[in-house]
């Protein structure tokens, strides 16, 4: 028998310093790539704080962008937020 799936753990945007830093990252407009957010934030996992300020209400694309040596690279770009 399976074990119901749980939901994703996630910060608050109200709570968490670093969710706001990412989403003051983004908020500057235009798409903003996986490189840049992480040397703002220093975060080592920009795309669960993406995930996480989708948890929280934001609308963020995600594009995906031409590779750079060999590696694929991601912007995201702030789009707003969902209605309460």
């Amino acid at each position: 028998m399976q074990r119901p799936r749980k939901g994703m753990n996630y910060g608050k945007i109200e709570t968490s310093e670093r969710l706001q830093q990412t989403l003051a990252v983004l908020q500057q407009g235009g798409v903003r790539t996986t490189a840049t957010i992480r040397r703002a934030t220093r975060s080592q996992a920009v795309h669960s704080d993406i995930a996480a300020l989708r948890m929280n209400g934001f609308v963020i694309v995600t594009h995906r962008l031409g590779p750079i040596r060999g590696r694929r690279r991601y912007g995201y770009e702030l789009i707003g937020r969902t209605p309460a």
